[in-house]
């Protein structure tokens, strides 16, 4: 029973579209040689990659990205987006320096009207140090603007005219 209550509070959201900006790291560690990394996201859900940044190369351990994506189609149950950090290697594997598990609806709170967050993750899982630093924006679809009314084509416009003077003509008959 406990589980089940607390799954339900956990569906906090509503169906919606997020925007996320990886703004940068800090405190990565130095997974080359030369005390640097090359460091990159990799972002996925449900099991998907959504998103990849670009590497930064000859960086220190303080990366800066400012890369933004939209992810479309978020549903009003819970949503788990993982991100990991990984040091690109040329000649051999590429190396993890951390992942981090963001819940949606821990940051965003669409029923106290929270669309937006901008905040440095804890420590990444899996690395003895590393932070990131995201930024989210939400749009829930039931308040999204509405899409215009369809305005009648030439054609029916005409026709409904046509009829319209039809109609007066015989009314005056």
């Amino acid at each position: 029973m406990t589980e089940r209550f607390t799954l339900l509070l956990e569906i906090q959201g509503e169906p919606g579209v997020l925007t996320v900006t990886i703004v940068e790291a800090c405190d990565l560690v130095a997974a080359d040689n030369n005390g640097t990394s090359d460091p990159y996201v990799k972002v996925r859900w449900n099991r998907k990659e959504l998103h990849k940044t670009k590497v930064v190369k000859k960086n220190s351990t303080d990366p800066q990205w400012n890369d933004t994506f939209i992810v479309p189609n978020i549903p009003p149950t819970p949503v788990v987006i993982t991100f990991r950090v990984k040091d690109y290697n040329i000649l051999s594997a590429n190396v993890d320096l951390g992942v981090y598990e963001l819940r949606l609806w821990d940051h965003i709170k669409t029923a106290e009207g929270t669309l937006q967050a901008d905040f440095w993750t804890p420590d990444l899982e899996g690395a003895k140090q590393g932070r990131l630093h995201l930024r989210l924006e939400f749009q829930p679809k039931s308040r999204s603007s509405s899409p215009s009314p369809k305005l009648p084509s030439k054609m029916t416009l005409g026709k409904n005219f046509r009829g319209s003077l039809k109609n007066l003509a015989s009314f005056g008959a």
